[in-house]
């Protein structure tokens, strides 16, 4: 009988862990997404994407220091590679958004797109489980075509080791061709 519970309980937890396991497919068409911009109209992700550019969406909190760094090093980046056909776009989903944005805004961006959006809407759109651990930031590599071609979340080695910066260069540079 402990055994039967024991082999129950082990079967439970593969199911839920197989649960998290499931990912978004990639490559997949970057679908339309709302960007809300506090105080002003909604925008939506395919008016960003119809200059054919190499856009990196990452979806942020805004009270998160990785996520504070990595909006400092997309903006860097705009600014370098954006001639070249490359844009940043980020998303604050976190539940103080709308009022940190100017704080954010003004201490880790210098031009790139900033809006809102809500945790559902962003988790439906990355293909992601609403249960579940949830690390930020999130990012997106859309392609000039549209087309997602990679996907990270902010627990993934992407993110580690000090490597952050030059994954970003990597991915950016790999599209722009």
């Amino acid at each position: 009988m402990r055994g039967l519970r024991r082999g129950t309980v082990l079967m439970g937890l593969l199911a839920l862990a197989a649960l998290f396991a499931v990912g978004a497919d990639v490559p997949r068409k970057a679908g339309e997404f709302v960007i809300e911009h506090p105080g002003a109209k909604q925008e939506l992700l395919s008016q960003k994407l119809k200059g054919k550019k190499v856009t990196m969406l990452a979806f942020i909190s805004t009270t998160c220091p990785h996520c504070q760094t990595l909006a400092q090093m997309l903006s860097k980046l705009e600014k370098e590679y954006g001639k070249q056909g490359f844009q940043a776009i980020l998303v604050a989903y976190d539940e103080g958004a709308v009022a940190n944005l100017p704080r954010f805004k003004a201490l880790f961006t210098d031009g790139v797109t900033l809006g809102t959006s809500t945790r559902d809407p962003v988790h439906n759109y990355l293909q992601i489980s609403m249960i579940g651990p949830s690390y930020v930031p999130k990012l997106l590599v859309i392609d000039k075509l549209g087309m997602i071609r990679e996907q990270y979340n902010g627990g993934d080695a992407y993110f580690a080791g000090g490597q952050e910066e030059a994954n970003l260069r990597k991915s950016i540079t790999k599209y722009l061709k």
